[in-house]
């Protein structure tokens, strides 16, 4: 399975870090994936993106509008691990 997660934010520093951590979690989780940065406003409409910063993995948004911090990213991603794990889908 495929692992993408994409960040929605108009402020290109914030989403580099938010970026940087969200690999850094992943790498700990043993997740296999890739993270992309969205600034796109027309592609934030697209999403149905109305606050910022977002957060979406696979096509799902995850978060709107709450900050995407290092605690928050490595709940996700350890429960992202998890899940995959429970499913026996290695990523």
């Amino acid at each position: 399975m495929k692992i993408v997660f994409r960040i929605f934010d108009n402020d290109a520093s914030r989403a580099q870090r938010t970026e940087s951590m969200l690999y850094e979690n992943m790498k700990a989780n043993h997740i296999d994936g890739n993270v992309s940065q969205v600034f796109c406003i027309q592609e934030f409409g697209r999403q149905g993106v109305t606050s910022l910063p977002a957060l979406e993995l696979n096509g799902i948004m995850l978060s709107q509008e709450v900050p995407l911090t290092e605690v928050m990213l490595a709940d996700t991603c350890a429960r992202l691990a998890s899940a995959l794990k429970k499913m026996g889908i290695s990523s």
